[in-house]
């Protein structure tokens, strides 16, 4: 617990990250990495917001230790891989699952090659940035 009080501090303090205060809670987001502490029991919690829909998803116990290990921005890098990892997977199964089918669409495949670029980009920018700041 101890450690994700002082991830939140940096969340806060984070030049990038987006900072809300509420009446029931204060909280923290930054590329689509969500942290928030609980003003009545004190509770903090990460959420990634790019899976679940309506409902964050909260992170795994292997991601909060991640967080509580190497911090906020590193945290929230090594989250933005996975859900990159996790679009261009969806991208590269919808271009084999149009490949399969009896009428192609050029259009569409092209518009899947552009995203899967797209977020490959982001992946390897992400990956970058996370190698710079280990060293």
């Amino acid at each position: 617990m101890t450690n994700l009080i002082l991830v939140f501090t940096e969340a806060i303090n984070h030049r990038g990250t987006v900072n809300v205060k509420t009446q029931y809670e204060d909280f923290s987001i930054l590329h689509g990495v969500r942290i928030s502490k609980d003003n009545i029991t004190g509770t903090i919690k990460i959420y990634n917001t790019t899976i679940g829909g309506d409902h964050y998803k909260e992170l795994s116990s292997e991601e909060y230790l991640y967080f509580e290990k190497y911090g906020w921005e590193l945290g929230v890098c090594h989250i933005r891989l996975a859900n990159y990892r996790r679009k261009i997977f969806k991208v590269n199964s919808n271009i084999q699952s149009m490949m399969n089918k009896k009428k192609f669409s050029d259009k569409k495949y092209h518009e899947y090659k552009r995203s899967r670029e797209k977020y490959m980009g982001l992946y390897a920018d992400t990956l970058h940035k996370l190698y710079k700041q280990i060293k």
